[in-house]
């Protein structure tokens, strides 16, 4: 009697019991679920992050003669591309853009208290520096001098001699002494260095690496820089700069020695008759950077 009394008591207890499992069971597996699902979502999202790390801008790739300096600019915020992930290098720079880049890439420091002294330049908001700020640095640093002393052209696209011109500036402003002079007798590239304006600097500039990786022969120096050649040049000033703060000198002995000296015969000297040739610059002369 008791027995079935029991049994009666624990029947409806065990169905709970059955119906409680189930509900764990189901639980558990929902639990399982979720966790599988976060798990995706942040290895897709991880993922994600390292193809865009590694990307770069989609018309940018490995190929590309200035790839290296592009995306090392844009990794420091000295340049960006445009939406959609496209960095546009064949296309042009304007004159107010460069000054920008050239003052970030120096890290020069950029206030409201910069005043322009150009009145074609336009006056930045309050959210910002650019444009007349940063033109502001360049000019009271020397970098530039405008198309004339109250004329800056900032919408005008600036040409590879200008590029140059400020470049070369903006170095000597930096670490005096760290351009070498090119010596006597020292060819350079091309007709950059025929220009009156910048001719000077297009020297300095080829002599010293500034305008490595460019094809100074064949590129028309008074066309507008692309801003793919843009980014290549103010690599090649970081290189320098990094290199000569970091590169210590030390002086090695020196060894000197004499040389007897020799005694000729019976010489000869034979004068050998040059022809100089004179190499007309095909591109007309720039106005001031």
């Amino acid at each position: 009697m008791h027995r079935q009394e029991d049994r009666a008591i624990m029947r409806p207890r065990s169905a709970r019991a059955v119906r409680h499992g189930k509900k764990r069971q189901r639980r558990r597996a929902l639990d399982l679920v979720v966790g599988v699902l976060v798990a995706l979502a942040l290895v897709v999202s991880v993922a994600s992050l390292a193809t865009a790390a590694t990307a770069g801008f989609s018309d940018v790739p490995a190929s590309h003669p200035h790839y290296a300096a592009i995306n090392d600019l844009a990794s420091r915020g000295i340049i960006s591309g445009y939406e959609g992930g496209r960095f546009g290098p064949s296309d042009p720079v304007k004159r107010q853009q460069f000054a920008k880049m050239i003052v970030l890439t120096a890290a020069y420091p950029v206030s409201e208290a910069d005043k322009c002294p150009f009145k074609d330049v336009e006056k930045s908001g309050s959210t910002g520096f650019y444009p007349d700020n940063y033109v502001a640095v360049c000019a009271a640093r020397g970098i530039t001098q405008g198309v004339s002393e109250t004329r800056f052209n900032p919408q005008g696209a600036i040409t590879r001699l200008q590029v140059t011109s400020m470049v070369v500036r903006a170095a000597r402003d930096l670490k005096p002494g760290l351009l070498d002079t090119p010596p006597s007798g020292w060819k350079p590239s091309g007709s950059w260095s025929l220009d009156a304006t910048h001719g000077a600097n297009a020297m300095v500039a080829e002599y010293n690496g500034l305008l490595a990786g460019l094809d100074v022969w064949a590129l028309n120096p008074t066309a507008p820089m692309p801003r793919g050649e843009v980014a290549q040049v103010l690599h090649n000033l970081l290189t320098e700069l990094t290199a000569a703060t970091s590169t210590t000198t030390t002086a090695a002995p020196t060894t000197t020695t004499t040389l007897a000296p020799t005694t000729t015969a019976s010489s000869t000297t034979t004068t050998s008759s040059t022809t100089s040739t004179t190499f007309q610059n095909p591109y007309p002369t720039t106005t001031c950077g």
